[in-house]
């Protein structure tokens, strides 16, 4: 039938046949071999979920540059997640600056961080990453954008507690996740309709260490792929990381930032100080001193 009558007659065939569970033949055995491609949709268990897998195991005539791809079914239909790597667009804006939220850090780097660009925020726990990126986040707010703030560790109540204890309040819709419920694929389904619906001009995303924890090395690929979604679009993207980079601990989405403050702690007489410098700024003149965050009724560094 499709060689004899559909192809002479040039009428593009779908055939939709069953692949059981672990079974290796498709349909009755023969599709595969005429059919001029062959795409096999299955699931397997990731770290106690289910995650659907889209695999091009044939396509006459065409490069395949990649086999499989993890896919979500949502309200959109079917999404392949799909990285940016390989296509990568957007660039931040020196022209247009926008304040920390904290004097000294915008002198520090010059002017203030450039629009569009990728933040990174990296130290120990304590070091104040969640209190810089709220700064960033209300700072947003108040010169008439719109920040949402993504919380991989703490809920929502949480978050605003805190901002109203600091004194921090006003305009930010903050978001809570907890990654243990998601697969990469769809997280990043998930990020990417969030951004479509919300239209945010500056995200925060606090506590890419948890998502590290769960998806391991996919987890740098899985931010890459968010934010350079967030980059082809002008949104400035702040991220922040427990990897202590003071003390030369690395970590691979270093690499997808534009802009790396650095957080940490020093000795001195008895007690300890909270340090802060920005280690890098792509096409910035940057201060690299060491300063001193100091966390009291006025936030400052000195």
């Amino acid at each position: 039938l499709v060689n004899l009558c559909l192809k002479p007659a040039r009428v593009t065939t779908l055939l939709l046949a069953e692949l059981p569970y672990r079974a290796e033949t498709i349909g009755f055995g023969f599709e595969e071999f005429v059919a001029d491609a062959i795409i096999a949709l299955s699931y397997e268990e990731y770290r106690g979920l289910t995650r659907r897998v889209l695999e091009v195991r044939k396509c006459r005539w065409c490069p395949l540059p990649r086999m499989g791809y993890e896919f979500v079914i949502g309200d959109g239909g079917v999404r392949l997640y799909i990285s940016y790597a390989g296509s990568l667009k957007g660039s931040f804006r020196l022209e247009e600056r926008l304040s920390t939220g904290l004097r000294e850090l915008d002198e520090m780097l010059g002017g203030g961080i450039p629009r569009g660009a990728v933040v990174l925020i990296a130290g120990p726990s304590g070091t104040g990453k969640t209190l810089l990126a709220l700064l960033m986040a209300i700072a947003e707010a108040r010169r008439g954008g719109r920040p949402l703030y993504v919380s991989f560790e703490e809920s929502v109540e949480q978050i605003e507690y805190v901002a109203k204890n600091m004194g921090l309040e006003g305009g930010v819709k903050a978001v809570s996740l907890s990654p243990r419920l998601f697969t990469p694929g769809s997280l990043y389904y998930c990020a990417v309709k969030m951004l479509e619906d919300c239209k945010p001009t500056l995200v925060v995303v606090d506590g890419i260490s948890a998502l590290e924890r769960q998806f391991g090395e996919e987890a740098v690929e899985l931010v890459r792929s968010v934010t350079m979604w967030a980059k082809a679009r002008g949104i400035t993207y702040v991220l922040t990381s427990v990897s202590d980079v003071l003390e030369g601990e690395t970590t691979g989405i270093s690499t997808v930032a534009d802009v790396v403050i650095a957080l940490g702690f020093e000795r001195e007489h008895g007690r300890l100080r909270r340090i802060l410098t920005v280690m890098k700024a792509r096409g910035i003149k940057h201060d690299t001193r060491l300063r001193e965050l100091v966390i009291e009724e006025e936030i400052k560094l000195r």
